[in-house]
């Protein structure tokens, strides 16, 4: 008798296979259209209260949470733009990256911007070295 269900089993299996193996993954795009997707823009501001984020012009309560959200929705290689008033503390530039990768988010790019002079700079996010007054050359 148990050989009977082991096989049938199998049979059932093998013959759903196909549909299991094709079935589309929505987080998944091609290059091109990730090349014209609109990119999640992450706004971090600090107030008296603390930081508060934005998540495509939206306040957000929790920025994980959002992130992965969107993930699902626009797939891990949707571009993520993180835009830091500088008062900001320091380590959050890295925070926000870290973030979206929790949230499986790869290809974010973390600015500073100037809301007086409506200027922005790109933070680039470089692997850490040994702590130095004579750090080694790039």
């Amino acid at each position: 008798m148990k050989k009977h269900s082991l096989a049938v089993s199998l049979f059932a299996l093998s013959a759903l296979s196909p549909f299991l193996l094709a079935r589309p993954v929505p987080s998944q795009r091609t290059d091109s259209q990730q090349a014209n997707q609109k990119p999640i823009v992450v706004v971090v501001e600090h107030t008296k209260a603390g930081l508060r984020y934005k998540v495509d012009s939206q306040s957000v309560a929790d920025l994980l949470r959002s992130l992965s959200v969107l993930e699902q929705e626009r797939g891990p290689n949707c571009p993520v733009i993180a835009l830091l008033d500088p008062d900001v503390p320091l380590e959050w530039i890295w925070g926000v990256d870290g973030i979206a990768g929790k949230a499986q988010l790869t290809n974010v790019r973390v600015f500073a911007h100037f809301r007086d002079t409506g200027q922005m700079s790109e933070i680039l996010l470089l692997p850490a070295v040994p702590y130095s007054t004579n750090p080694p050359a790039r």
